[in-house]
C-alpha cells in the first residue's frame, strides 16, 4: 500500500494533471491518501510525479492515517518543515520517499 501526499498547489497545473489527481481524491495541498499500488496509479505518479511524494506506509502510518477520518486525510504542514518543493526527493520534497515517507507523515498528523 502506497501513501501519497500533494506538497505542491494546484494553482497553473494543466488540467489533465488536475483531473488525474482527482480521481486519487489528492485536491488541496498536504492533503493525504492510502492507494494500493497498481498499473493506474503509476501512471498517475508518472502524470504527477513533480506534485507529489509518495512512498511505501508502514503500519503506524496507516492507522494514524485511518484515526483521522475520512479519506482524503487533511494533514498539517511538517513540523520541521519540507525540502525545497520545486526538487526531487533527496534534495527536495517530491518524488518517491520510499521508506522517508512514514516520517514524513508522523511529523504532519497532529
Amino acid at each position: 500500500m502506497l501513501v501519497l501526499v500533494l506538497v505542491r498547489g494546484l494553482r497553473n497545473v494543466r488540467m489533465p494533471v488536475k483531473d488525474a489527481l482527482a480521481q486519487l481524491g489528492l485536491t488541496r495541498r498536504y492533503h493525504a491518501v492510502l492507494v494500493d499500488d497498481s498499473q493506474n496509479v503509476q501512471g498517475i505518479l508518472k502524470k504527477a510525479e513533480h506534485l507529489v511524494a509518495w512512498g511505501p506506509a508502514s503500519e503506524k502510518t496507516v492507522s494514524a492515517l485511518k484515526n483521522k477520518g475520512l479519506a482524503p486525510y487533511r494533514l498539517h504542514a511538517p513540523k520541521n518543515g519540507l525540502p525545497p518543493v520545486k526538487r526531487r526527493f533527496p534534495h527536495g520534497a517530491y518524488g518517491n520517499w520510499s521508506e522517508g515517507i512514514n516520517a514524513l507523515i508522523e511529523g504532519m498528523v497532529a
